[in-house]
Parts: structure tokens; C-alpha cells; sequence
């Protein structure tokens, strides 16, 4: 597996246009910046997506209280789903799809003390190989994909990510998404650009996490944090911009960095809320629901497959 994560963090160093995949921020360190970034006034995504659970508790009941069994893909700490559990009355099972074992466990492990009536399992895979298995579970269920993980995706991947579910699920099944709206840029980017540089921190963080797993040293501060947004595509986009000209070798591997060039680290694409309906329409669900916060910063989209 190391030599995997090795052969492709050095393949985006040496691309044209260096990048390094998001999924090397949530090392130890990564994870406890992440949960701070959350607990930020600026950071409005997390509490706005709670606020919305809360405040249509009765809406998502009225849409998902029939169906028994949820399962959840990128389920974060697991705060948002404790919710859609109170919220919805019928529960029978609860299942997190994801790829650490570790997390799993530990997630079963919290919830079944909170929910004893619920049985709590575990679908240790990668949530783009999920809904393979979608079709040999005959009962009606509920996907939930909150946290707006699908706006890390490129636009027409998150159309086939819909897709593929869609075409996985039975008929009657629901899928639930948690988007960014498209707002005033400022907003968006003082989310991204926190007053008390923690966003950068964990921008940052991902070169001590790379490092590990190269077995080099790439500094921190030969970098700073940098983020762009385009407010017509929706796209934030996260980089790491190189102080000075500098290089490292990774078993004979020489990278240079020049000063001034650009590491991508993460896309984060925000949606009008008529641009994401339409694109769950295409992927194949119908009786798409949006529902959104007063100030219309987030939306939560209930899609049914039929």
C-alpha cells in the first residue's frame, strides 16, 4: 500500500501542474485541524448542515420515516448522522461505509451506546466501490452523503458518482446530499481563509503527512497557503505556493519546486441550488427536494430513485 501512496504523491510532484490528493490531509494531526476548522464562526458549511437537520427534523422524517435502513458514505465524526437517527422514526439499521477499519470501529462502537435499539454495522470499502453491493441488498434504504464531500469532485465526476448509485439502487431508495450553495465570494472565501490561520495549518499539515510517507523532509515554511475562487464555476481551489527555489530526492526521484509555483491540494466546487437539482435529475432520481438554510448557504437534496 505504501509504494501505492508513494508512486502516486511523487507523480503529482513531478506533474506539469504539481498536486497532491486531498486524502493526504486527514493523517492524526490532519483530522484534529479539520474538527478545529469546524468549530470556526467563519467555517459556516458544518453548522449550517446541522442547522438544517434540526430545524427540518419532521421534513426528512415525512420523506425517509418508512425506510428502516440507512447507510451512510463519508460519514465524518458521525455528529450529522446522530441526528438523521433521532429524526427519523422507523431505524431499524444503521451501516457506515468507509474505508478505515479503525474509524468504523470506533464509530460502532459510540453510536451503539447512544442508539441500543438500532443495529449498527460497518461496510469496511471505499465509497466509489459501494454501490457494486447496492443491488444485492433487496431492502428499501436511505444513502446518505452529507458534508458536501461530492464538491471535492470535478463536476462531470460527481454527475457519474451520482450516476453509478443511481443505477445501483432499487427503486424507491433515497439519496440524500448535503451541497454548498454558490454565495458571496467573501463568504466562501473567509471560510477557506480563517482569521486564525487554522485552514492553513491544515493545508500545510499535508506536506508533514507526505513527508512520513516518503521518508524526506519537505518544510513547511518554504510554502504558504493559498486559495482561489472562481464565483462563475463555483470552483474554490486550495494550493500550496513554493517560497523559494529548492529541490529534494526521493531514492534517486529529484523534485524540483521554484519559487512561486503552485501545489493543488483540494477543489471544493459550490452549486446554484437549481444547477445541482438538474444534475440529479439527469443522473436518474426524481421527487428531488431541496432543503436549504434561511440565508441559503447550504442545501440538503433528497433524490428518490424510481
Amino acid at each position: 500500500m505504501k509504494n501505492k501512496e508513494m508512486d502516486e504523491i511523487i507523480s503529482g510532484l513531478k506533474s506539469e501542474n504539481k498536486y497532491i490528493s486531498p486524502i493526504y490531509f486527514y493523517d492524526e494531526a490532519g483530522s484534529k485541524l479539520f474538527s478545529e476548522i469546524t468549530e470556526l464562526n467563519e467555517y459556516y458549511l458544518t453548522e449550517t448542515e446541522i442547522g438544517i437537520i434540526k430545524d427540518n427534523c419532521s421534513i426528512f422524517n415525512d420523506y425517509t420515516g418508512s425506510y428502516t435502513n440507512i447507510f451512510e458514505i463519508g460519514a465524518g465524526d458521525g455528529k450529522k448522522a446522530e441526528l438523521f437517527l433521532k429524526c427519523i422514526n422507523n431505524v431499524k439499521s444503521y451501516s457506515i461505509v468507509d474505508i478505515s477499519k479503525k474509524f468504523i470501529d470506533d464509530s460502532i462502537k459510540r453510536l451503539k451506546t447512544k442508539f441500543p435499539n438500532i443495529e449498527i454495522n460497518g461496510i469496511n470499502t471505499d465509497f466509489f466501490d459501494f454501490p457494486y453491493t447496492l443491488k444485492s441488498i433487496d431492502e428499501k434504504k436511505v444513502i446518505l452523503f452529507l458534508g458536501s464531500t461530492i464538491g471535492n469532485f470535478d463536476k462531470n465526476d460527481a454527475f457519474d458518482f451520482l450516476s453509478n448509485y443511481c443505477k445501483n439502487m432499487k427503486n424507491n431508495d433515497i439519496m440524500i446530499v448535503g451541497i454548498d450553495i454558490k454565495k458571496d465570494p467573501d463568504i466562501i472565501l473567509r471560510a477557506y481563509n480563517d482569521s486564525k490561520g487554522i485552514t492553513a495549518r491544515f493545508n500545510l499539515n499535508i506536506l508533514n503527512n507526505i513527508s512520513k510517507i516518503l521518508n524526506v523532509n519537505i518544510p513547511e515554511n518554504r510554502f504558504e497557503h493559498r486559495i482561489k475562487y472562481d464565483e462563475n464555476t463555483g470552483l474554490l481551489e486550495m494550493f500550496l505556493k513554493s517560497n523559494e527555489d529548492f529541490s529534494i530526492d526521493i531514492n534517486g526521484d529529484i523534485i524540483e519546486f521554484k519559487k512561486g509555483e503552485l501545489i493543488h491540494t483540494e477543489n471544493s466546487f459550490k452549486y446554484g441550488i437549481d444547477e445541482f437539482k438538474n444534475m440529479m435529475e439527469k443522473a436518474g432520481f426524481k421527487n428531488i427536494k431541496a432543503i436549504t438554510d434561511d440565508n441559503k448557504y447550504f442545501s440538503i437534496f433528497i433524490g428518490e430513485k424510481l
